[in-house]
């Protein structure tokens, strides 16, 4: 008995949900988004906020993603329907789809999806690749059919944009006409205190524990400075462990005298509060198409120093807010000759580049066709 009133409560909460995506289907302008996934991370984050961007224009946004997440309940939440659905059910809806205006799939890993609709809904169809140094690892794991079914997807797609110059290098000898979409975040900067307390230097390093991500780059380049400038720092090191061989590596190789913490994954608003609280971020990664974590460290007025594998550089030499790293001599210097007194605000460059108001002019232009 329990049983079939369980399957009634599911089947009236299914209905619901149709309902309330048909509902949707009724308004102006109408948006589909596709997502390989819907974890709290930058891809599916970036997606949220074009979603709440399009919410705003007035238009009406429907997302399907081909694996649940933590961020389906936020994105239901600002009143964005979603529907969660295997790969291959994209062709049974096929025929129903030319009711949007726009349908946009999200990342690379999507491409089969950007194959199929390619076919019937070229114009309408647009691609917002986030991968950069990734790109190359996932082609190649691919298996020989369905890496010419991704090469040929990208020569083919005319609407298609990446995060950054850097990313768009790895894809461009593919398309030419590849254009550049940056991303924005949210101004949180009044929601913090972004003053420090603390005698030391305190630097947050944001990122999955993986070797991609650089954390023993930054070690290595940390432990060839004189020791009494060592000794002032305070590391945080803000990122799930991913490859418990690397960390534990990681762990061996850091200088006695320095202050590390590993926090691992942290909810979004406790990932900013320490961000805030510190005087400098830090990214020396190995391959990053943007980095929302170093947009967030500028919007909430902090230094940052990256590595030229960052998507964000350019921005960062062009508004002088912080420093782009070769190698260890280059950020040696930087603590050296106590450089953070000779560049600009970062909470300007914030302002110019990735706040809301920039973003919607560059979604109006992207999409000044609907």
């Amino acid at each position: 008995m329990m049983s079939k009133n369980c399957k009634v409560m599911r089947c009236i909460f299914r209905c619901c949900s149709l309902l309330r995506i048909l509902y949707t289907f009724l308004l102006n302008k109408k948006i589909l988004l596709f997502s390989h996934e819907l974890t709290n991370t930058g891809a599916p984050r970036a997606l949220l906020n074009l979603a709440c961007i399009f919410k705003e224009f007035g238009y009406s946004v429907i997302v399907i993603s081909f694996l649940d997440g933590d961020l389906k309940k936020t994105f239901e939440d600002k009143g964005i329907p979603v529907w969660i659905t295997k790969r291959k059910s994209v062709l049974h809806i096929l025929p129903f789809l030319f009711i949007f205006n726009i349908i946009l799939c999200n990342t690379v890993v999507t491409y089969e999806t950007v194959n199929l609709l390619q076919k019937f809904y070229g114009k309408k169809l647009y691609w917002w690749i986030h991968e950069a140094e990734f790109f190359n690892t996932f082609l190649n794991d691919l298996r020989e059919k369905k890496r010419k079914i991704c090469k040929k997807a990208i020569k083919k797609q005319e609407n298609i944009y990446c995060v950054s110059e850097y990313s768009k290098s790895f894809f461009e000898k593919y398309n030419k006409n590849i254009k550049i979409l940056n991303l924005f975040v949210e101004d949180e900067y009044e929601k913090y205190n972004t003053k420090h307390n603390n005698d030391k230097i305190v630097i947050s390093y944001f990122g999955e524990i993986t070797p991609l991500k650089g954390q023993d780059i930054f070690i290595d380049y940390l432990g060839k400075l004189p020791e009494n400038i060592i000794e002032k720092f305070e590391i945080k090191f803000i990122g799930k462990i991913v490859d418990t061989k690397f960390y534990e590596d990681l762990k061996n190789k850091i200088p006695e005298k320095i202050d590390v913490r590993f926090f691992g994954r942290l909810a979004h608003s406790e990932a900013l509060n320490e961000l805030a609280s510190s005087n400098v971020f830090v990214l020396l990664s190995r391959g990053d198409s943007f980095s929302i974590s170093a947009a967030e460290a500028i919007m909430l007025n902090k230094p940052v120093i990256i590595s030229e594998n960052v998507g964000i550089k350019d921005i960062i030499k062009k508004e002088n807010c912080g420093f782009i790293v070769k190698n260890s001599k280059d950020f040696i210097n930087i603590f050296l000759n106590n450089d953070f007194s000779n560049i600009k605000s970062p909470r300007e460059a914030y302002l110019n580049n990735f706040s809301k108001d920039c973003y919607k002019k560059n979604i109006e232009n992207m999409f000044n066709k609907i």
